[in-house]
């Protein structure tokens, strides 16, 4: 069958219509994905391991089954992200030189779900050494580019996603998200980043968790329907998951069609973690408020509510006690103990500092956290929403987070802007989402952030979607695009 119109500008819900038409195969456009990587992809290093024989498989399946058909994601191209992303016969991949040679035995749940509501899984997209950066700049891949300015980062631990999506490779791309790597490179590539409520998304059959409940999954996308589509097929409980998400009334997609009524909306102009707001930011979000407030939203100022100074303390002896448990059973699971070597200075800055959490401040640290979510919860009894900036600073430098640093100070003194409103609600489990709804003055993406009381994604999505109608931002195109004319 011949592609008759351009696919440009077109997202996955739009894509799959024409799919279910029958006037596009889930082939063509797998083909027309591979060629959009061969325009572009050498300028921005967003795919890093192509899964052929995964998608001819997906493929044959998608064609010789019926039950697949009606799903949003059925027919469609799926990257998924190279941390761990277990895909029977692919590379089981960190971004690091420990994981080289390791083969996935069998599919995660996530991915067993995206297979079974017919996507086509064709490749991993770049990530840093075990997703511990928020830029997307390994020594195992290389850096990821930015499609609106090859010298600014993608964003991370998602940013190879995130750059594929922006420079059109895909319309969507799996993420995850461990204190804001879903939301940090939707808001560098001007996407949407939805991270979930903890527990929406199943760790199944490997783990139950990840980062002590702190990590998450879903996608970054160019529009809010898409999303909600990826949502819909990734959620839901597996046996043996040690919790779970409350159920939603609705399918997530359907939520995006109706009306998030007149809402509460708590503008927090103060970082979570004590660090300093660029004023960029500061005004990004000031008018994203008044966009709101032209909506009929009412804006209320609120301040943190839990310890800003102790916020990070807390979390990041969790993180590289987490770390060093990692790489002791990577070490396991190849045969042969993790050497220094092998890693970057980061990683194993994070593995020295986790040998030396006893167990007694591991469990402090754990209740502690629980503080802050419960300080952070009773925000909601004034409020329906959160609204802040996605990041402290409105882009990142490629080269500011060198994971080789030796001096760990000068490395949080960079990281700490990056994740200065996203990694709360990493810890208190609520969902959160970073939406391009304002531009800087030089025409490049910067985030704005809301986020919902636990299990309330649909007000999230309600909201999000009606922004997007009002100020539509999936039009916009970066300077490196691949075209559908690229593709052919």
């Amino acid at each position: 069958m011949k592609i008759e119109a351009s696919l440009d500008g077109l997202d996955g819900i739009a894509l799959n219509t024409l799919v279910q038409k029958g006037e596009i195969s889930a082939r063509e456009l797998y083909e027309s994905t591979r060629g959009k990587v061969e325009a572009v992809n050498s300028e921005i290093n967003a795919v890093v391991e192509h899964l052929d024989a995964v998608a001819e498989q997906c493929l044959n399946n998608f064609d010789a089954a019926s039950l697949n058909k009606d799903s949003p994601l059925a027919g469609l191209p799926i990257f998924l992200k190279a941390l761990f992303s277990a895909c029977e016969g692919a590379p089981l991949t960190a971004a690091s030189k420990t994981t080289q040679g390791l083969v996935a035995p069998f599919d995660s749940a996530l991915t067993a779900r995206l297979k079974k509501a017919g996507g086509i899984i064709c490749g991993m997209t770049n990530s840093p050494e075990f997703g511990i950066n928020t830029s997307t700049e390994s020594q195992y891949y290389g850096p990821a580019r930015n499609p609106w300015d090859l010298e600014l980062s993608t964003g991370g631990s998602s940013g190879g996603a995130a750059a594929a999506v922006a420079a059109g490779i895909v319309p969507f791309a799996h993420a995850t998200d461990g204190g804001g790597s879903i939301r940090i490179p939707a808001a560098c590539c001007g996407l949407v980043g939805l991270k979930p409520s903890r527990g929406r998304v199943s760790f199944g059959p490997a783990a139950g968790d990840g980062w002590a409940g702190m990590a998450y999954a879903n996608c970054v996308s160019r529009t809010v329907r898409d999303s909600a589509a990826f949502l819909d097929v990734i959620a839901g409980a597996e046996p043996g998951d040690p919790y779970t998400a409350p159920p939603n009334e609705r399918s997530f997609l359907e939520e995006v069609a109706l009306d998030p009524e007149k809402l509460r909306i708590g503008l927090c102009l103060q970082s979570f973690n004590g660090e300093e707001v660029d004023p960029q930011c500061l005004d990004a979000v000031t008018k994203a408020a008044t966009l709101c407030e032209a909506l009929g939203h009412d804006i209320i100022e609120i301040m943190p509510a839990h310890d800003v100074e102790a916020f990070w303390p807390t979390i990041e002896p969790i993180i590289a006690t987490n770390v060093a448990q990692s790489l002791t059973a990577l070490g396991h699971m190849r045969g042969k103990e993790i050497s220094l070597d092998e890693i970057e200075r980061n990683t194993a800055q994070m593995w020295e500092m986790g040998k030396t959490i006893s167990g007694e401040d591991y469990v402090a640290r754990l209740t502690q956290m629980n503080v802050i979510t419960r300080q952070t919860a009773s925000l909601f009894s004034q409020v329906d929403l959160i609204l802040t900036p996605t990041m402290a600073a409105p882009e990142i430098p490629l080269g500011l987070l060198d994971t080789m640093t030796e001096d760990r100070e000068i490395f949080n003194k960079a990281i700490l802007p990056t994740t200065a409103f996203t990694a709360l609600f990493n810890v208190t489990g609520m969902p959160a989402m970073s939406v391009p709804l304002v531009w800087l003055d030089k025409e490049t993406p910067t985030g704005i952030q809301f986020a919902a009381p636990y299990g309330e994604e649909a007000l999230l999505l309600r909201l999000a979607a009606q922004l997007e109608a009002a100020h539509p931002w999936a039009h916009r195109r970066p300077p490196i695009f691949a075209d559908d004319n690229a593709a052919r």
